[in-house]
């Protein structure tokens, strides 16, 4: 690839390669006996499997594997900072790089890796998606598909999930349809197989969402944070903070939900095997920066 030249994920060559790795990968696999759940070609090379002592010595003495590493699971850690990083006022950055708060972030999609969003907030309001785009950035959606033009050039392809695939059923998503996604909130994807398999039903928090929707409110945060609408007149328990806005507040967003609540402090929810899925994802679909504040 040519310097300054942005990559393609579903460029012909990139699909060669990635079909390339994909059949490596179920070779080496196979050659264990054991089954490719998941398949990572682009953040990097690799893939998830259930594996016995046996076949996970057998692979970590392969001279064709790097690393094995057991799936972890990892914990989210958690005003007025457009002021505090010199972004507001006359001469701020939001004035001086973008031509005002109004346009910082135009034309571009930030990628979310967290415990999901919940569309209903102003910070994420936009106009319904149509097959007809009605917006600048040539914003569309066809079914559960989203296509967005962006700054760049290039283009945003994502997805407004709609159910998963667990063990050869499909489950539809809980909470979510496809008119949660609009002009502002361009994608929703999320990844519960790894909490499925990893916790127990009864250690499920009862508030979660098998779905890109938001139970805890930590990714609704980390989205507003990032790229959120102006909001004005917000209240917090009797707190005025006037109007609040993220920092890219023209930016689209794209949710990738990768950590869903086990109703324990103390334990981690958010599987590696689902982050680096979603990052895989995030990569093909086009974003361009993630928000990773796990």
């Amino acid at each position: 690839m040519a310097e300054g030249q942005r990559f393609d994920a579903r460029s012909t060559k990139v699909l060669a390669y990635t079909a390339h790795l994909g059949d490596r990968q179920q070779s080496l696999a196979r050659r264990v006996g054991a089954t490719v759940e998941r398949s990572f070609t682009l953040a990097a090379n690799g893939f998830t499997a259930r594996l016995t002592a046996r076949q996970a010595a057998e692979l970590a003495g392969s001279r064709d594997v790097l690393l094995l590493e057991k799936d972890r699971r990892q914990h989210l850690d958690s005003w007025d900072v457009p002021d505090f990083l010199g972004l507001s006022g006359r001469h701020g950055a939001w004035q001086r790089e973008a031509g005002g708060r109004a346009h910082a972030g135009a034309g571009t999609v930030v990628g979310i890796l967290d415990s999901g969003i919940w569309p209903e907030s102003k910070s994420f309001a936009g106009r319904r998606l149509t097959a007809t785009p009605k917006t600048r950035w040539h914003i569309s959606r066809k079914g559960q598909h989203v296509r967005m033009k962006k700054a760049d050039g290039g283009v945003f392809r994502g997805l407004c999930q709609l159910s998963y695939r667990y063990h050869g059923r499909t489950i539809p998503a809980r909470g979510w349809t496809a008119d949660d996604c609009n002009t502002k909130l361009v994608g929703a994807r999320y990844y519960p197989e790894e909490f499925l398999d990893g916790v127990p039903r009864k250690d499920r928090s009862a508030d979660e969402h098998l779905s890109t929707r938001d139970a805890g409110g930590h990714g609704t945060h980390t989205a507003g944070t990032a790229a959120g609408n102006p909001v004005a007149g917000v209240t917090v328990e009797d707190v005025q903070f006037g109007t609040v806005s993220g920092m890219a507040p023209a930016a689209k967003i794209a949710a990738y939900k990768v950590c869903f609540d086990d109703n324990d402090p103390d334990t981690g929810d958010c599987f590696t095997g689902a982050t680096l899925a979603a990052v895989d994802d995030a990569i093909a679909d086009g974003v361009d920066v993630l928000n990773y504040s796990i």
